[in-house]
């Protein structure tokens, strides 16, 4: 997936801003309708952040299941899409202004929790939700953005409303993915010389899997083409240095409870990045096992716990 970087507008900090009542408040995101005014002077790099062009579909069933469980009405459920678009394109971020993080862009500092928890996307929608839903239910005539930016209290209260069609997107997305009797497909996701990602860290962790040597550093340079090619042709494939459905089909492992090796890092890396949080230590047990029948579940694979290709093409997607 390729990010766009954005950058927060310096400033947002002077406001008025009750404790557990504001958000990250990041700048307008790149590629969207939306623009933001030129800061005075350059931005310190710290504050940058990039955002997936795309919502993370990860995201988007555990908001759909907090609404769910709040049995949130239609405004409140439209105001939660367009503050996770605006924010974050509906992904679980590890950055944003300040020490804003995660899908809403909560802060810490201003009582929505731990970075920890505000990482937790079943607590941060459920943190929006509790004061969403009662804002809605004093001010009917609101519209969703205007419930959104009640909660926010972001620097553009006109974003949300303007977001409301892609909004409708995702709530058409997300209930697909929760309510849905199949699963959804995906193909493999190529990858190539110069790209940057989780996904590079996951061929790279199952090359080292299959006895080639290669650092896990998630940027696909030199080394790394040079290790591809070395895999593709140990294994009768096209020596073209990128990782196509032919190359992905052998290279990652079928993996089960009990497996250990480079390849179970990969897994856990990718669990990791779509919001699970699981050690990193190459072992396949019972929390990397807990979080895989998990990701089955949400995604409507059939249950159990075995990481096949079904599994590594979705997680793979993404990141």
């Amino acid at each position: 997936m390729k990010n766009t970087s954005i950058r927060p507008v310096r400033g947002l900090a002077g406001l008025a801003l009750a404790a557990g009542a504001t958000a990250g408040l990041l700048a307008p995101l790149t590629g969207t309708a939306y623009a933001a005014p030129a800061p005075a002077a350059p931005l310190p790099a710290e504050v940058s952040c990039a955002v997936p062009a795309k919502a993370d579909d990860n995201v988007l069933i555990k908001v759909e299941q907090a609404l769910n469980a709040k049995k949130a009405s239609a405004k409140v459920r439209l105001a939660t899409y367009e503050t996770a678009w605006v924010e974050s394109h509906a992904n679980n971020l590890n950055c944003g202004d300040r020490d804003s993080l995660g899908v809403f862009q909560q802060r810490p500092s201003q009582g929505w929790g731990t970075a920890e928890q505000i990482r937790d996307v079943t607590y941060a929608t459920n943190k929006f939700l509790e004061q969403a839903i009662p804002k809605a239910a004093s001010n009917p005539s609101w519209s969703a953005g205007r419930i959104a930016q009640a909660v926010q209290r972001s620097a553009f209260p006109d974003r949300y409303d303007e977001a409301e069609s892609k909004a409708r997107e995702l709530e058409q997305r997300a209930k697909s993915l929760v309510d849905g009797d199949t699963p959804v497909s995906y193909d493999w996701k190529q990858i190539a010389y110069g790209e940057k990602s989780t996904r590079v860290k996951v061929a790279q962790y199952s090359l080292q899997q299959a006895g080639i040597k290669v650092d896990v550093d998630g940027s696909y340079g030199p080394a790394t083409k040079a290790a591809v090619k070395t895999f593709q042709s140990r294994n009768g494939l096209t020596d073209d240095g990128i990782v196509g459905p032919a190359t992905w089909a052998k290279l990652v492992p079928t993996l089960k409870p009990g497996a250990k090796g480079a390849a179970v890092k990969a897994l856990q890396t990718e669990l990791n990045a779509h919001g699970y949080s699981v050690d990193v230590d190459g072992s396949f047990g019972p929390a990397t096992q807990k979080a895989v029948e998990t990701f089955r579940a949400n995604y409507k694979l059939s249950a159990g716990s075995t990481v096949d290709a079904s599994v590594w093409k979705i997680l793979i997607h993404f990141h």
